[in-house]
């Protein structure tokens, strides 16, 4: 019994298999089947990849910058993920608008990170570029579909 006095079911208290050379983490079975309606979904994959892209490369910003737009980087690129999968879920019209305009605020923080000298190399700053330009041309997609449903 739970410490709430509610019981748990069978299905909720099992668990998925993990192996430990693939480092998944183990998950609810029932969380198993939500998440693979967007964990295949090429958007989710990129902007995924992007959040992890940044929080690899924050490491290597100076101090300042690590706490000011490495932070602001890190933050935005989770909230992009996160509102991929909302929008994925819920098909909501008001989330893909949502989607584009933190893509947008996305663009300026990078931007503000190469003006500022952030990215200890202009291959950091490419590649983030490349994976956000990938994003916003998915995004738009999903917007223009959203607005014909």
């Amino acid at each position: 019994m739970s410490p709430s006095g509610a019981k748990c079911t069978t299905q909720e208290m099992s668990l998925t298999a993990s192996s430990d050379k693939t480092n998944e983490p183990v998950r609810l079975a029932s969380q198993t089947k939500n998440m693979a309606s967007y964990d295949n979904l090429p958007l989710y994959k990129a902007t995924f990849d992007l959040a992890v892209y940044f929080e690899k490369i924050v490491k290597h910003f100076d101090r300042y910058h690590r706490f000011t737009l490495g932070q602001d980087l890190r933050n935005q690129s989770r909230l992009i993920a996160k509102q991929v999968m909302r929008i994925h879920q819920t098909r909501n019209k008001a989330d893909a608008n949502e989607l584009l305009a933190q893509l947008e605020e996305l663009k300026l923080i990078i931007r503000l990170s190469k003006e500022a000298k952030a990215f200890h190399n202009t291959n950091s700053y490419g590649y983030a570029s490349e994976l956000l330009a990938n994003i916003c041309r998915q995004a738009e997609g999903w917007h223009s579909h959203a607005q014909k449903v």
